[in-house]
């Protein structure tokens, strides 16, 4: 009887566990640019896809909420890789964040990718590099320029 319990009672719990998936990192690259305009100069062949910036809140005076987005919601897709982090500087920098998806291996089809910027200016945009919506793979570069921080919340769902 105890072994018969502890064979539900394992099974339980494994299916259980199953049913949580992993949710991979997104590998980044912070960089501070002088010149964006001389880095696309640089990388004449770079092919981009700018994503939607679908909101820009100015919270209080100098400090902005912004939303890229590409691709749209879908039925059975699920959260796939997520990184945020923050940074500030004493002096106004333009500044050029590379994410990665997946940071190795093969990933999940990407549906749906929704990038919140919090920043001190409204400058800024958000392309795709490599990869994108339909695809195993995605590189997006988010630039924000003459601004005192840098906040981020990145996720990316797939099927």
């Amino acid at each position: 009887m105890a072994r018969t319990l502890l064979i539900i009672a394992t099974l339980l719990i494994v299916s259980t566990l199953a049913k949580f998936e992993y949710v991979s990192e997104i590998s980044t690259k912070f960089e501070l640019v002088d010149n964006i305009e001389a880095f696309r100069a640089k990388n004449p062949k770079l092919i981009v896809r700018e994503l939607q910036k679908s909101s820009v809140e100015e919270r209080n005076q100098a400090r902005y909420n912004i939303h890229y987005t590409l691709g749209r919601i879908t039925n059975g897709q699920r959260l796939v890789a997520q990184n945020s982090n923050r940074t500030s500087w004493p002096t106004a920098q333009n500044t050029r964040l590379t994410l990665t998806y997946p940071t190795s291996g093969i990933g999940s089809s990407i549906t749906f990718v929704s990038i919140h910027v919090d920043q001190s200016s409204n400058m800024g945009t958000a392309y795709v590099t490599a990869g994108g919506i339909g695809q195993r793979a995605i590189r997006i570069v988010v630039e924000a320029n003459q601004t005192y921080w840098f906040n981020y919340n990145a996720t990316i769902f797939g099927i």
